[in-house]
């Protein structure tokens, strides 16, 4: 990897690490509120997506032009990544009976990776004008 990439690692954590702890606060603090899992779970994503696409953007990427595009792009992969984790969820929380508390984190744990390098490839790649 070149010195750029473990960088942006290194920010894409610090980023991760705070869009994590934002929708799995909220969604616990809804679910404990006796709102569904899918409620719960939307409203939580919805506020980590506007937190997360702001600070990737500006913070770890930098990027600057194309904001139209890199928006649809991470909105078209948000969607992605909510139906995803709202599918472990039902099957964790609602299937299997897992508290909520644990269910949220083995989720965002196996989602991680993917948002990274999709983040990294397809929503904030440099582009040729």
């Amino acid at each position: 990897m070149r010195e750029e990439t473990y960088l942006q690692v290194a920010k894409y954590g610090f980023v991760a690490s705070l869009g994590t702890v934002t929708n799995y606060t909220i969604f616990n603090i809804l679910k404990y509120l006796i709102y569904g899992t899918i409620i719960s779970n939307t409203i939580s994503t919805i506020i980590t997506i506007v937190e997360t696409f702001l600070l990737q953007k500006f913070l770890t990427f930098k990027t600057k032009k194309k904001y139209v595009i890199e928006l649809c792009l991470f909105l078209a992969l948000a969607s992605i990544y909510y139906v995803a984790d709202t599918s472990i969820l039902i099957f964790l929380i609602d299937w299997i009976g897992i508290s909520s508390l644990i269910g949220k984190a083995v989720s965002l744990i196996i989602l991680l990776p993917f948002s990274f390098i999709t983040q990294k490839l397809v929503v904030f790649r440099k582009r040729l004008n």
